[in-house]
Protein backbone atom coordinates (compact mmCIF):
# COMPACT_ATOMS: atom_id res chain seq x y z
CA UNK A 1 0.00 0.00 0.00
CA UNK A 2 1.29 3.71 -0.85
CA UNK A 3 -0.23 6.73 0.77
CA UNK A 4 -1.03 9.53 -1.63
CA UNK A 5 -2.46 12.75 -0.42
CA UNK A 6 -4.10 11.20 2.78
CA UNK A 7 -5.60 8.10 1.12
CA UNK A 8 -4.02 4.57 0.88
CA UNK A 9 -3.87 3.28 -2.66
CA UNK A 10 -2.73 -0.12 -3.01
CA UNK A 11 -0.41 -0.84 -6.22
CA UNK A 12 -1.18 -3.35 -8.32
CA UNK A 13 1.23 -5.11 -10.09
CA UNK A 14 -0.54 -8.21 -11.18
CA UNK A 15 -2.65 -7.61 -8.83
CA UNK A 16 -5.96 -8.51 -11.01
CA UNK A 17 -4.25 -11.02 -12.89
CA UNK A 18 -2.70 -12.99 -11.14
CA UNK A 19 -5.15 -13.51 -8.02
CA UNK A 20 -8.88 -13.87 -8.41
CA UNK A 21 -10.53 -10.55 -6.87
CA UNK A 22 -13.90 -9.71 -5.97
CA UNK A 23 -14.82 -13.66 -6.50
CA UNK A 24 -14.61 -12.88 -10.18
CA UNK A 25 -13.56 -16.68 -11.22
CA UNK A 26 -14.58 -17.71 -14.28
CA UNK A 27 -13.49 -20.41 -17.03
CA UNK A 28 -10.93 -20.25 -19.51
CA UNK A 29 -13.45 -20.04 -22.11
CA UNK A 30 -15.86 -17.82 -20.51
CA UNK A 31 -15.33 -14.86 -22.66
CA UNK A 32 -16.05 -16.98 -25.64
CA UNK A 33 -18.88 -18.59 -24.18
CA UNK A 34 -20.26 -14.95 -23.65
CA UNK A 35 -19.43 -13.49 -26.74
CA UNK A 36 -21.43 -16.36 -28.46
CA UNK A 37 -24.56 -16.94 -26.29
CA UNK A 38 -24.51 -13.54 -25.08
CA UNK A 39 -22.83 -11.11 -25.89
CA UNK A 40 -22.92 -11.48 -29.63
CA UNK A 41 -25.79 -14.21 -30.36
CA UNK A 42 -26.81 -13.43 -33.71
CA UNK A 43 -24.05 -11.62 -35.09
CA UNK A 44 -21.44 -14.35 -33.65
CA UNK A 45 -22.13 -16.48 -37.31
CA UNK A 46 -20.72 -13.70 -39.22
CA UNK A 47 -17.45 -13.91 -37.28
CA UNK A 48 -16.71 -17.65 -38.59
CA UNK A 49 -17.21 -16.83 -42.21
CA UNK A 50 -15.61 -13.40 -41.98
CA UNK A 51 -12.29 -15.51 -40.74
CA UNK A 52 -12.66 -17.84 -43.90
CA UNK A 53 -13.71 -14.32 -46.37
CA UNK A 54 -9.82 -13.13 -44.88
CA UNK A 55 -8.04 -16.28 -45.65
CA UNK A 56 -9.76 -16.25 -49.04
CA UNK A 57 -8.95 -12.90 -49.91
CA UNK A 58 -5.46 -12.20 -50.10
CA UNK A 59 -4.51 -9.50 -52.30
CA UNK A 60 -7.29 -6.29 -51.14
CA UNK A 61 -7.19 -4.36 -48.45
CA UNK A 62 -10.16 -6.16 -46.99
CA UNK A 63 -8.45 -9.06 -46.74
CA UNK A 64 -5.66 -7.51 -44.55
CA UNK A 65 -7.35 -5.77 -42.20
CA UNK A 66 -9.93 -8.69 -41.55
CA UNK A 67 -7.05 -10.80 -41.03
CA UNK A 68 -5.43 -8.17 -38.62
CA UNK A 69 -8.42 -7.18 -37.20
CA UNK A 70 -8.01 -11.59 -36.02
CA UNK A 71 -4.81 -11.15 -35.27
CA UNK A 72 -5.68 -8.19 -32.50
CA UNK A 73 -9.20 -10.11 -31.23
CA UNK A 74 -6.70 -13.35 -30.92
CA UNK A 75 -4.01 -11.99 -28.76
CA UNK A 76 -6.64 -10.18 -26.90
CA UNK A 77 -8.53 -12.69 -26.12
CA UNK A 78 -5.24 -14.86 -25.50
CA UNK A 79 -4.37 -12.05 -22.80
CA UNK A 80 -7.78 -11.65 -20.88
CA UNK A 81 -8.44 -15.60 -20.84
CA UNK A 82 -5.19 -16.38 -19.09
CA UNK A 83 -5.94 -13.81 -16.24
CA UNK A 84 -7.07 -15.14 -13.03
CA UNK A 85 -9.81 -12.44 -12.43
CA UNK A 86 -12.69 -12.28 -15.47
CA UNK A 87 -15.01 -9.56 -15.79
CA UNK A 88 -17.51 -9.47 -17.81
CA UNK A 89 -16.87 -5.92 -19.41
CA UNK A 90 -13.08 -7.43 -20.34
CA UNK A 91 -14.34 -8.24 -23.64
CA UNK A 92 -15.73 -5.13 -24.86
CA UNK A 93 -12.52 -3.99 -26.52
CA UNK A 94 -13.29 -6.94 -29.02
CA UNK A 95 -16.24 -5.73 -30.26
CA UNK A 96 -14.86 -3.05 -33.23
CA UNK A 97 -12.97 -5.64 -34.25
CA UNK A 98 -15.23 -8.60 -34.37
CA UNK A 99 -17.58 -6.10 -36.27
CA UNK A 100 -14.90 -5.24 -39.05
CA UNK A 101 -14.19 -9.64 -39.10
CA UNK A 102 -18.05 -9.98 -39.64
CA UNK A 103 -18.45 -6.90 -41.72
CA UNK A 104 -15.93 -8.52 -44.35
CA UNK A 105 -18.11 -11.70 -44.79
CA UNK A 106 -21.24 -9.50 -45.57
CA UNK A 107 -18.97 -7.43 -47.93
CA UNK A 108 -17.70 -10.88 -49.97
CA UNK A 109 -20.52 -11.89 -50.41
CA UNK A 110 -21.99 -9.22 -51.42
CA UNK A 111 -18.82 -8.77 -54.13
CA UNK A 112 -19.83 -12.67 -54.95
CA UNK A 113 -23.17 -11.46 -55.75
CA UNK A 114 -22.76 -8.77 -57.89
CA UNK A 115 -19.99 -10.88 -59.83
CA UNK A 116 -22.37 -13.16 -60.15
CA UNK A 117 -25.19 -10.96 -61.69
CA UNK A 118 -22.68 -9.44 -63.93
CA UNK A 119 -22.26 -13.02 -65.30
CA UNK A 120 -25.94 -14.38 -65.36
CA UNK A 121 -26.99 -10.81 -67.11
CA UNK A 122 -24.47 -10.98 -70.33
CA UNK A 123 -25.63 -13.20 -72.67
CA UNK A 124 -23.39 -16.41 -73.52
CA UNK A 125 -24.20 -17.03 -77.21
CA UNK A 126 -24.93 -14.03 -79.35
CA UNK A 127 -26.87 -14.36 -82.94
CA UNK A 128 -26.50 -11.65 -84.69
CA UNK A 129 -29.74 -11.64 -87.30
CA UNK A 130 -28.74 -11.26 -91.54
CA UNK A 131 -29.12 -7.73 -92.20
CA UNK A 132 -32.60 -6.80 -93.37
CA UNK A 133 -32.65 -5.67 -96.97
CA UNK A 134 -34.90 -2.47 -98.22
CA UNK A 135 -38.02 -3.94 -100.04
CA UNK A 136 -39.94 -1.72 -102.56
Amino acid sequence: DVTVGGSTQSIELGGRYLQVIESHDESPVFFLVNLWQTRLPYWSYLVPLGLLCGILDRRTPYGRLTRYATLLVVTYLAIISAGQTKCRWYDVPLYPFLAIIGASAILYAYRLLRRWRQWTTQPVLRVRRPPQRDRV
